[in-house]
């Protein structure tokens, strides 16, 4: 940690508060910007899950809606697979209610908040890892990342998860730094939370625990802790109990939301590594991540580097685990963000300190304080960019269009995001046909299914197939040909072409 008479923000308490609320309030204000326009910039397939969910719970029981509406919106929501509890989805239904409609800026807002929370965290968590300096630069890259300000807009339970991962941490350390039963208790409850929130969070929670033991205690020492025990169950116990009971009791865990997951011969495969390295780019960039990692090696202090350690081989565990997700799915890789800002804000830290020993007067606190400033201004406009430039609202009416037209049909659509578009904006249901991703993915779990075949046996007892992703068509000229020269075109306008199968040419 720099000596105090270096430190810009440790020796300023009065202007560490005043400047980390108001970058808090900025990071709150882009995060609004344009947040009335429809979830679809970030993984929409995972967002309309839940919100096909939450308008189902909504709609079971509002007033004045038709009879139709409400059966559709509640099969829509039971048919949705479980995975983890519907925190989201339920704060989102009481938000409707409170609000008397459904609005998806609510359910937005909230992740928004918890990520926002979660940086309060991360600075407390720098704090006492590097200091109050490095705390600064860690936690602008958080709230300022452009990849973090649009994943932290999503109507998904990821960002409540990385709050409570951070926190989580934080509670870690402290329970470390002077352990007591209250401390104990606090720790497992955070870890417990951010685990039932989200399964995936226990690579990073036990990451970080073993890190601290190992660096602190040792392993043997750790066994003989009954504070550890504690809170090991304590932070285990309610995510086990909600698995054994979703999976093997009540089964309200589809088995399709477990299958196919862990492919673990993706693990001897080169090409999955660079598959990971292009998503860890796409979140953050290769500089950043070298940075972070080279961080982590200037921490001075050897219980904060093995739990900065522990953390990063819990990240790399995940990705063993889930490596065909590392390599597809770009929010896989949200708990990176908090970790790759703590090895960051070690660098900061050395670099501000360095600085101030070499100019300590106003001059050096003028230039850091404005490569700050800098720095979170250029991404802030680049954010602001990112959102004015597409305007998704015109979707709605497209899907409530289709659905019209399928309405009194039975339809084998391959439209976006597994039909999910089509579900929520044209309430309409259709059965899924699976795009070549989906083969690709089946294949690598071993299925030899051939999507010609496949075709052919969904097809049968449909009257229409609906088409919205035409360039898959383009890539698959045997399944064009079968189409244009088997069955009718029934309708067709820009984006859609739907056939009639019920009279082959």
């Amino acid at each position: 940690m720099a000596p105090n008479n270096t430190s810009i923000f440790n020796t300023r308490p009065w202007f560490l508060r005043i400047f980390m609320a108001a970058c808090f309030l900025l990071a709150l204000g882009i995060r609004l910007y344009d947040l009335n326009d429809l979830p679809l910039d970030f993984h929409p397939a995972r967002q309309l899950q839940s919100m096909l969910k939450a308008r189902g719970m909504f709609l079971e029981n509002a007033p004045r809606v038709p009879q139709w509406q409400r059966e559709m919106a509640v099969s829509q929501w039971k048919i949705q697979p479980t995975e983890e509890p519907e925190f989201i989805e339920r704060l989102a239904l009481w938000a409707y209610q409170a609000a008397g409609s459904e609005n998806l800026w609510f359910p937005r807002f909230f992740s928004i908040l918890f990520w926002l929370v979660g940086g309060i965290g991360l600075f407390f968590l720098i704090s006492d890892l590097v200091g109050k300096d490095g705390a600064v630069v860690g936690t602008l890259f958080y709230l300022f990342l452009p990849y973090a300000v649009v994943a932290s807009r999503v109507f998904m339970p990821d960002p409540l998860m990385v709050m409570f991962i951070i926190w989580g941490v934080w509670a870690l350390n402290r329970w470390h730094v002077r352990p007591s039963w209250g401390r104990a208790i606090l720790a497992g409850g955070l870890c417990a939370l951010a685990i039932l929130v989200k399964l995936t969070a226990i690579f990073m929670i036990t990451g970080a625990i073993f890190g601290l033991e190992l660096g602190d205690r040792g392993f043997k020492k750790s066994l003989r802790t009954l504070q550890l025990w504690v809170l090991g169950i304590f932070s285990l116990l309610p995510a086990a109990i909600y698995n054994i009971l979703g999976i093997f009791v009540i089964g309200f865990i589809s088995q399709g939301s477990v299958n196919g997951r862990i492919l673990l011969n993706l693990v001897i495969d080169p090409l999955s590594y660079i598959r990971w390295d292009n998503k860890v780019q796409e979140v953050l960039g290769i500089s950043a991540l070298l940075l972070a990692i080279a961080g982590t090696f200037l921490l001075k202090d050897r219980r904060g580097r093995c739990l900065i350690l522990g953390l990063w081989g819990g990240y790399l565990l995940f990705g063993v685990f889930f490596m065909y997700y590392y390599g597809t799915h770009d929010y896989y890789h949200l708990p990176l963000i908090p970790l790759v800002a703590i090895g960051l804000a070690a660098v900061g830290q050395a670099v501000i300190q360095t600085l101030r020993e070499i100019a300590p007067g106003k001059f050096s606190i003028f230039v850091i304080v404005g490569l700050l400033l800098l720095a979170v201004g250029q991404n802030t406009w680049t954010v602001r960019n990112t959102l004015k430039r597409t305007d998704y609202r015109p979707e709605a009416a497209f899907w409530q269009s289709l659905g019209n037209k399928l309405r009194g049909y039975s339809v084998l659509a391959l439209t976006q995001d597994y039909n999910g578009r089509l579900s929520y904006w044209g309430w309409f249901d259709a059965t899924y046909f699976p795009s070549l991703g989906d083969f690709a993915h089946q294949a690598i779990a071993g299925s030899t299914e051939d999507p010609m075949q496949s075709f052919r046996a969904a097809a049968k007892g449909k009257d229409l197939f609906l088409d919205t992703m035409l360039d898959e068509l383009d890539a698959q000229p045997e399944f064009r040909s079968l189409l244009y020269n088997t069955y009718p075109v029934f309708d067709q306008g820009k984006g859609y072409v739907i056939f009639d199968l019920r009279k082959p040419k």
